[in-house]
Formats: C-alpha cells, structure tokens, sequence
C-alpha cells in the first residue's frame, strides 16, 4: 500500500487503498477454474466472492424504532424474505431481491419495484442482529424509498447494468454478475481466456505501486465522498489505472489521526494501512497483498498474519511487541 497521500484544505485526495456460494456448482462454472483451480476454489469462500447475493435464510425478527414510531416486522423462510413496515395506521411489505455483503460485519437489503431497486430501511448486523441501515437511524418517516444508484453497487455487485440516463433503474436482468469477479482486480479476463499468454492479463503485484495500490482503493478507500473527474464515472475504473484518474477521495482532516475517536470507519482499510507504521517507513514496498492473499481465507488467521509480520521483521520484533496470544 502507498502510504505517501495528499491532503488539500483538510482533506484527502484519492491517494492509497480486500477485497457463499455453493462451491461445487459456482466452482464447475467458473471461467477461470480450468487453469488456476487453487485461486478459483479459495477465492469462492472470501467475502469478495460473497459481496451479493439472493437474501437467503435469515432470522426473522422484529425492529421499532422509537425514532418514527414505527415497527418492522421480519419474515424469513428458506426461499424468501420479506419486511413489513407499519406506523400510525399505514403499512407497506416488500419481498427482498438482494443481499448486499458478505456478513461479516452486516448485510443491507434490496427491494426490486418493476425495474427500480430500492435499500431497506433495515440491516443485519453481525454482532448485534436486526437494526436500521446507516442513515435510517434518526429518520421521522423511515420507509422503503431510498434509491440504489450503480455507485452504491460497484463494490458489492459484480457488474450492474444501469439504464442510461436513470437514478436507480436497471435492465432485465440487473446485473450481468451478482458477485465480484475476477476482472475486478485482474481486468477483464475475456481476451485472457481466448488466449492465455503473458502479458494478456493484469496482476496487481507486478503493476506500479500508484496503479497497484488503486486496485484495493477501489473499494477500499472510503472517505466521507468520490467525486468523479469531468467526464468521468466513479464506475469507469478499471484496474491498471490510477484512481485519481478517474475520481477523487475526500475524508476530514481528523481522520488523518488514527488515535480519533472515530477518525477510521469499518471498510476504510487504506487508510488504516496507510497510517501505519510499517507503511509510512516501507515506501512503496508495502501494500494489501504484502500481508492478505485475496485468494483464501487463512485457516488459522493468528498463525498466517503472525508469519507475514516474521516475514519482515524476523525474530527481533518478538522482543519489541507484547504477545499475550501469539497475536
């Protein structure tokens, strides 16, 4: 990761930035499967490879929010889910269409109204269950209208397919992939698999380190907002490019402080990085990939990092870091 990254008038511009399907089936499928089994096989259990998906079987539950004095109401079953919403009288239910994220920190939901997708007022959160999405908290008439642009997709859909010239409607079907693909850090893989020479295509590692690094930053770096460039979309990126190419990053000054109450966010992981010591000394040396495969989960995550820390430092960082679990 590039820890070197401008600041203007108090904010950061777009310098650094990880990424469950049946795996026997979505394996089988898998374009890339035939020449890189190992990648294709442990790639399908990160949550890159779960960023979206149909609801699935959840908890049912139930939601009031005092804010609004309104009651949700949660139906889940093997094959469906639906919400219910009721408040001084009035009602509405909708079927969810869509998952959004893996569930390791929470899961968002999408209802679909003729070609128009739309975000629940309602989230699942890994530690604490059912609760209002980010920004639905403090809402007086939380309902389900809030509209989900090809933006608010592009780190968790594989590839929507907007219709030009529209907020939030998308074609039959609305994604040509539910879940993030290969092409998203390696470019498309089209020419690749017709012919499979060097060269045909990217791997991140062997790009410049501002190029590397804009491959993670994609969805990585989050900030308070991405303006695009004139002429450009945030969707325009594709890995190769620089990210301030296309769009800039800005997060407040205080952010900059990692010691701030609430200066880092759960998916600002560049930044993270970035603040760091073992990346503010390393250069351009260290970035995601010198510590995360995003091939594979580690089996024993405590063992792997603890080795990628070894790695670099050898057996004298033991004598300067306290280890009360080996961590």
């Amino acid at each position: 990761m590039r820890p070197s990254i401008g600041y203007k008038n108090g904010r950061l511009l777009a310098a650094t930035t990880l990424l469950v399907v049946s795996a026997g089936s979505a394996f089988c499928a898998h374009p890339c499967a035939a020449c890189h089994p190992k990648e294709v096989q442990g790639f399908l259990g990160t949550p890159m490879a779960n960023s979206m998906g149909p609801p699935g079987p959840g908890p049912s539950g139930t939601v009031n929010h005092r804010v609004s004095g309104t009651r949700f109401t949660i139906r889940s079953s093997s094959d469906q889910m639906t919400q219910r919403m009721e408040r001084d009288g009035l009602s509405s239910q909708y079927s969810i269409a869509y998952s959004v994220g893996s569930g390791a920190h929470a899961v968002a939901y999408l209802i679909q109204v003729g070609s128009h997708l739309f975000e629940s007022p309602l989230s699942y959160f890994a530690e604490s269950g059912w609760g209002m999405s980010p920004g639905y908290e403090n809402l007086k008439a939380p309902d389900f209208y809030r509209p989900v642009r090809a933006e608010c997709l592009f780190c968790h859909a594989g590839e929507a397919l907007p219709i030009t010239g529209t907020l939030n409607a998308y074609r039959d079907p609305p994604f040509r992939s539910l879940t993030i693909t290969c092409d998203r850090c390696h470019g498309p893989a089209a020419e690749h698999i017709r012919n499979p020479v060097p060269g045909s295509i990217l791997n991140p590692r062997k790009l410049p380190p501002r190029a590397r690094d804009s491959v993670c930053e994609q969805c990585h770096l989050d900030g308070e907002v991405g303006i695009p460039n004139p002429g450009k979309q945030i969707t325009d990126f594709r890995p190769g490019q620089n990210l301030e190419d296309i769009y800039t990053v800005y997060i407040y000054r205080s952010s900059r402080n990692a010691a701030h109450p609430n200066a880092l966010t759960i998916i600002s992981q560049s930044q993270q990085l970035a603040l760091s010591k073992c990346a503010l000394k390393s250069g351009d040396r260290l970035w995601c990939g010198s510590c995360h495969d995003p091939h594979a989960i580690p089996a024993e995550p405590t063992a792997y990092f603890r080795e990628r820390c070894l790695h670099c430092h050898g057996t004298a960082l033991l004598k300067s870091h306290a280890k009360p679990n080996e961590s």
